[in-house]
């Protein structure tokens, strides 16, 4: 199959029409051109944003739009584009990301070549006014190395620059509605039943990243959710299955101190402070860098317990994959 046809599934919900209309026009724009773009909206009240896609679908015959008539949220929006996807293969793209041209040709081609059943590219960051922002340390991929003990360590899948093989996704039944993290939760049920990853070291996403998000975001919840599908990863390994389901998970999170409100308020002012110091390390301020980072570590039992857990599966990772 030379030319095989590409699904590219987006949602949006409250995204700016500059920053949707930057990712549309990045993905019509694309080299490879047999693509079927699935947009879906799912904020039936951002009339500025639909009445610009309308736009854009009666111009172009390879954009489906769909409204939702009620917030249904990512996976369902994300399981819905596959059902109602014609291609062999499912794109993803984020509604406030920007595609590099030749991001789909590219990704096709490693996937032939490779014999894998899925690919992820690395991304390059960039503000909200799309400048280029600098690399930050985060997981490195090691090519000779097991990806699954990588994997289970650290997630090295870019989200929304990932492009999988329709059959596989249909046949781990889509994802699954652990918040956060759906999308980490479906990389290891992959790798569990025997698929592929090929992690491609070229960027060919710009990932815009919110600077006013990052301290409002639910970053204990991000992190309950990973090691919430990590304990179902090692379930799966033990018995051939997982037991997950949404009471499970709820009593997880129970179990973390997710609910307790008082511990969840000092962990966002630790995140902050930690943000803060990060800030202040760029500015060449150290003195202030170090007093934030003290701070953001002694405020927060919960912090200390993700900091931790954080660098164990660091070293995990290094100690195991590496020897």
């Amino acid at each position: 199959m030379n030319n095989p046809l590409v699904s590219i599934i987006m949602s949006t919900y409250n995204e700016p029409y500059a920053y949707i209309k930057a990712a549309v026009d990045s993905l019509l724009a694309q080299t490879y051109s047999n693509i079927e773009y699935i947009i879906i909206v799912d904020n039936p009240e951002n009339t500025e944003a639909i009445r610009a896609l309308k736009t854009y679908e009666s111009s172009d015959e390879r954009i489906m739009l769909h409204i939702n008539p009620e917030n249904r949220g990512l996976v369902y929006c994300l399981n819905y584009g596959t059902q109602l996807s014609h291609g062999d293969y499912i794109a993803r793209m984020d509604a406030d990301d920007i595609s590099l041209p030749d991001r789909i040709e590219k990704e096709v081609k490693f996937l032939h070549s490779h014999s894998c059943d899925m690919v992820s590219t690395q991304m390059i960051p960039i503000d909200e006014d799309g400048n280029t922002l600098p690399r930050e340390g985060g997981p490195v991929y090691r090519r000779n190395h097991s990806l699954e003990k990588q994997m289970y360590c650290e997630n090295l899948v870019v989200h929304p620059s990932v492009l999988i093989k329709k059959s596989v996704l249909l046949d781990l039944q889509g994802y699954r509605s652990i918040q956060s993290v759906e999308d980490y939760d479906l990389w290891l049920r992959l790798l569990s039943c025997g698929y592929s990853i090929g992690i491609m070291e070229e960027p060919l996403l710009a990932h815009r990243i919110s600077l006013e998000g990052v301290g409002r975001s639910d970053r204990y919840g991000q992190f309950l959710g990973a090691q919430y599908v990590r304990f179902l990863y090692r379930m799966r390994k033990r018995t051939g299955k997982d037991n997950h389901s949404e009471e499970l998970f709820e009593k997880f999170r129970r179990k973390y101190h997710y609910y307790n409100r008082h511990a969840k308020r000092n962990y966002q002012k630790a995140y902050q402070a930690y943000c803060e110091a990060k800030i202040a390390r760029n500015r060449g301020d150290r003195i202030a860098a170090f007093k934030l980072l003290g701070y953001s570590f002694l405020i927060s039992g919960l912090r200390r317990r993700h900091v931790a857990t954080v660098m164990y599966y660091k070293l995990r990772n290094f100690l195991v994959v590496s020897f």
